[in-house]
């Protein structure tokens, strides 16, 4: 059963960044300036400094994963990643890649480091891989709601779904047959 779980949330992340892939291709499409355009009503950020974001966090746990110990906040922060849409579909694809590549050791041991304070040292914690890719997917459909608001004001309408966490998705689905 655990190993069905793996390859499930495995399949959810490939799956949540290709999501993303289809809406960077509708910004390019739209309005190439867009993508790294600050935004006043997400606090001057842009699409692309949330897709940079997203992607630093699979880069900090492939590489944090290798040697079982992860540090969200030891992130790349590649420029390049947060004003070229190429530059980020590119590096997508090759996290759907790895994922892909991942062993099948949903119960491996992870030290995690968290820094919850600024003023005190990062804590550590255990965790495991299935937990992390469940919390790295939570991560990323938390950045794409803000990436849909940014669409949407900007009149690119991403899929309804689009930055919407599954249970949001279940329930509203129920309450629709349900009426």
């Amino acid at each position: 059963m655990i190993l069905y779980l793996l390859d499930k949330i495995i399949f959810n992340n490939q799956s949540i960044l290709e999501d993303l892939t289809k809406a960077l291709q509708n910004v390019d499409v739209f309005d190439s300036q867009l993508y790294a355009k600050p935004e006043l009503v997400a606090g001057n950020a842009s699409i692309g400094g949330h897709v940079r974001h997203i992607i630093d966090f699979y880069l900090a746990f492939f590489k944090g994963f290798e040697q079982k110990e992860i540090d969200y906040d030891q992130r790349e922060r590649d420029h390049n990643v947060q004003t070229n849409v190429f530059v980020a579909q590119n590096k997508i694809q090759w996290i759907c890649e790895q994922l892909a590549q991942l062993p099948k050791m949903p119960e491996c041991i992870l030290s995690v480091s968290v820094t919850t304070d600024a003023a005190i040292e990062c804590m550590h914690g255990q965790s495991t891989l299935l937990r992390e890719l469940q919390f790295i997917h939570s991560h990323t459909t938390h950045h794409m709601a803000i990436i849909s608001i940014i669409l949407r004001i900007n009149g690119i309408f991403p899929d309804d779904n689009f930055g919407k966490a599954p249970s949001t998705v279940a329930f509203e689905q129920k309450q629709a047959c349900v009426q």
